[in-house]
This record gives C-alpha cells, sequence and structure tokens, in this order.
C-alpha cells in the first residue's frame, strides 16, 4: 500500500502469526496521511525531481517476525503481545516451549518465560491447551529513523510499548517533527537521528501531559 512519495508497506492481513488485526490502524494511517495532506507538505521539502530515495517509508509488522521490515524504515511499528503464566491453570505440558521459536520458555512443574529471550510473540498464548498462559498487554513497538543507502542505519527503538490507540498520535508527531525541523533536502531518518530519540522522547511527554 502507498502513495507517489509516502509508501505505507504492511503485509500481515492474513498471516497467521500476527499478534491481533492490524486492519484498523492501517486503516487510520492511511486517513492520516490523505487527511493532512502529508505527500504535498513532503513534497515541498524536497528538492526536485524527487527520486525513489527521497520517499518517506512507514512499515507496519503484525508481530515480530518483521516480514516489513520495520528496522530499516524511516517509521516502524512492530506488534506486541505480552504473556504471562498463570501458575494456578498451568500443568506443566510443555506445549509452549514447542512454540516458543526463541527458546524463552522453560518448564519446572509450571511454565516460566525468559524475559531477557521473549520477543513477544504471543505464539505460546495461542499454543496453549488450557489457556494458562494469558495475555498480560499488547500493543506496538515504534521504531524510527531506520535507513540503507549509502549510510545505512538501523531504526532506533522510540518507544518499546504503545497502546494501539495510541499509535497513529505518535506517527502524526513524528511526521510534524521532521515537516517542522527539518531542513530542505534532508531525509527523515537524518532528521530524526539528528534530534535523537531520547529528545524525541521528551517532546512527546512534553505534548501529552497538557
Amino acid at each position: 500500500m502507498g502513495s507517489e512519495k509516502v509508501l505505507i508497506f504492511e503485509n500481515c492481513r492474513t498471516c497467521s502469526n500476527r499478534c491481533f488485526s492490524t486492519n484498523q490502524v492501517i486503516k487510520e494511517i492511511n486517513q492520516l496521511v490523505s487527511e493532512q495532506n502529508l505527500i504535498k507538505k513532503i513534497k515541498s521539502k524536497l528538492p526536485s525531481p524527487i527520486l525513489y530515495h527521497h520517499m518517506l517509508r512507514i512499515s507496519l509488522s503484525g508481530c515480530p517476525n518483521s516480514c516489513s521490515q520495520p528496522q530499516i524504515k524511516d517509521i516502524g511499528m512492530q506488534a506486541q503481545r505480552i504473556a504471562a503464566v498463570n501458575e494456578e491453570l498451568c500443568g506443566g505440558c510443555g506445549e509452549c516451549v514447542k512454540s516458543c521459536p526463541d527458546k524463552a520458555i522453560a518448564v519446572d512443574k509450571t511454565a516460566h518465560i525468559d524475559r531477557n529471550k521473549c520477543l513477544n510473540c504471543g505464539l505460546c498464548i495461542k499454543s496453549c491447551p488450557v489457556n494458562a498462559i494469558e495475555e498480560l498487554n499488547s500493543g506496538f513497538r515504534v521504531l524510527a529513523g531506520g535507513k540503507l543507502g549509502r549510510r545505512p542505519h538501523l531504526a532506533g527503538t522510540l518507544y518499546s510499548l504503545v497502546g494501539v490507540n495510541e499509535l497513529v498520535p505518535i506517527i502524526a508527531e513524528l511526521l510534524e517533527v521532521y515537516l517542522v525541523q527539518g531542513e530542505f533536502g534532508e531525509k527523515f531518518g537524518t532528521v530524526i537521528n539528528r534530534i535523537g530519540l531520547d529528545n524525541l522522547r521528551k517532546r512527546e511527554g512534553e505534548k501529552h501531559a497538557g
């Protein structure tokens, strides 16, 4: 999905691995791009002719597999589903261990999740036959400032977890930062990395505190 100057990547509408449905979020992001006339605004910041590498890329992945490559996009979103074990229900059958691709679960009478290894994919929740592994929280990890090209740079984590309802306002704020603080001809990733993720977090906190 996308447009001439802003590309929105997502390929998880029917994927069995996705943490939850992302259809509504994708719809809202597209509405944001359209309603705020972002293509025209971004075009005004760029030299002519506008080349392929000038395009602003927004990527949403429905699970930590990240098939849409949010780590190398200007703005990346990675769905997260945080699991917790209800020890009163867990019988230690080990189905969750089999389902975990990251070897983040071990069973000693009951299942235990290693948070240092867990990528919050939620597959263990789906696999538990007695619903002993429950969803503690869900949302999106937000990344910013990724790019390839001459000087590749992986996107950094702006927020480790935000709620679904918080996501589109955060994207709107990031785009506003680019349009206001970006110099003529400067790419999105360069602007974000120049400002710094810590300063972006402070800006977000100040804006929503009021």
